[in-house]
Order: C-alpha cells, then structure tokens, then sequence
C-alpha cells in the first residue's frame, strides 16, 4: 500500500439498501415539481461560473504543481462512488476540497486561487479537483440528489481528436472536453464519461445547490447537505491525511 492510500478505505463494495432507497425516495419527490433538462445553461442557473472562467490560467498552473497520480480515488472519498468509479480499474482519483459543505483547509491550500471563491459561495455545497487517467471509463450511472447541479470546469485536456477521445454523455448527448470550457448538468440523469486519450484529463468539479426550488424541496435539500455534511465532515481528517502525499509534485 503506498503512502498516498494509507489513510483511505479500502474499495467499495454495494451501496447500502438504505442509500438506494433513500436515492429513490428523493428522485421522486424532486421528479414531481422539476421539469428542466439534463444540461443546463450556467449564465442562468450558476452565474458564478464566469469567475471561475477568469481563474482558469491560474488553476491550470496550480494544478499542474500537484502529484495528481497520488490522490485518493473518488470512491475512497464518497459513499456514491460505486462499481462504476473503478471498475475497469483504472484510476479516477479527487482532491476533495469541500464535500457537502464541510470544508477541507489543507486540501483548500494546494489551489489557493480557490479559496476565496469558495468562502464567497455557499451555494457551491462540494468541490474537488477531478483527474482521470488515460483509458479511463467511467461507466454509465446516475447521481443520488437532484436539490444540487454538477457543474464541470475543465483544467487540462490532452490533444488530440477531443470530440470523440475525451468526452461526457448526458443522457443521449455526448459532450466533448476542451480546456478552459465548462458545463453545467443534472448528473441525476444517466452519464458517462471516457478518456481515449494518452494523458490524464483534470478538472474542477463542483455541486451547486440548485435554486428556484419550491420551499418544501428547498428545505428537504437545506436538510440533505446539512445532514450529509455532518457525516463528512467527521472524515475531513482522514481525507486530508490521503491528500497530504500530493504537494510534492514537479
């Protein structure tokens, strides 16, 4: 075991049935008042994301100085990330910089550029530099909770034919990577994503509380990320500990 998995659990395996119910549940009361498609317009629903456009070049150079092979995987850190995450074994792995809400200072310091963006919006409940590595497969799966948006800020993405080797389907859309665009979906909806590429693929990737929400679905996702928050929030420990090997990158 190296350094940099040490500190984090070993992989998953099934989610608990209480998770899946509780994913059902709440895809059916939101299902019911939300009518909005898979792909959102940011300028709309996260107009925000234009600062983080501004920031790129500077996220870009952050990010380059970090030992991304090093960071835990995306499954070690979150209960949603199932089979799909690893299962064609190659690696996906996060540096978790707030999980529903609970913040995450030390993983935070390696992008400072960030930290005052995030202090400033709330309303971004997660966030985690996302890197994937050449030939990784992201299978098809559904997020658990529609009360937040994924929003998705790519950083570095190999050349080549982007629009086929490096890419994201949103229900029966394929969306291609190019660095410094970004997107906003509703990752409730199926999706996938694949990198053909030779290199890695690394972005910023963030949950936004979803606004405009009826009050009863407005409070059902206040409690959710509150509640969630709490049970991550006694891990942050434990994730920084995974994290800490990353910093001696070129």
């Amino acid at each position: 075991m190296t350094a940099a998995t040490a500190g984090a659990p070993r992989r998953q395996g099934r989610t608990p049935w209480f998770y899946r119910l509780g994913k059902q549940l709440l895809q059916a009361l939101y299902d019911r008042a939300l009518t909005t498609g898979p792909v959102l317009p940011a300028d709309d629903h996260f107009p925000a994301h234009a600062e983080l456009l501004r920031l790129t070049p500077v996220l870009q150079q952050q990010t380059r100085a970090l030992a991304l092979e090093a960071l835990p995987r995306f499954h070690e850190v979150t209960s949603s990330g199932g089979p799909f995450a690893y299962r064609d074994g190659r690696r996906w792995s996060v540096l978790t910089l707030r999980l529903y809400g609970s913040d995450l200072p030390a993983n935070q310091a390696l992008v400072p550029a960030l930290i005052p963006f995030l202090r400033a919006h709330p309303e971004v409940t997660s966030a985690m530099v996302s890197c994937l590595e050449s030939g990784k497969h992201i299978r098809p799966h559904r997020g658990p909770f529609r009360g937040v948006l994924r929003y998705h800020l790519t950083l570095h993405c190999p050349s080549g034919d982007a629009d086929h080797d490096c890419r994201l389907r949103v229900a029966d859309r394929w969306i291609p990577y190019r660095e410094g665009e970004d997107l906003l979906w509703d990752d409730t909806f199926e999706h996938e994503v694949i990198n053909r590429t030779g290199a890695d693929r690394v972005g910023l990737l963030l949950d936004v509380r979803r606004s405009g929400l009826p009050p009863h679905l407005a409070l059902i996702t206040a409690v959710v990320i509150r509640l969630a928050g709490l049970h991550f929030g006694r891990q942050r420990r434990r994730i920084e500990a995974a994290s800490a090997p990353i910093g001696s990158g070129p």
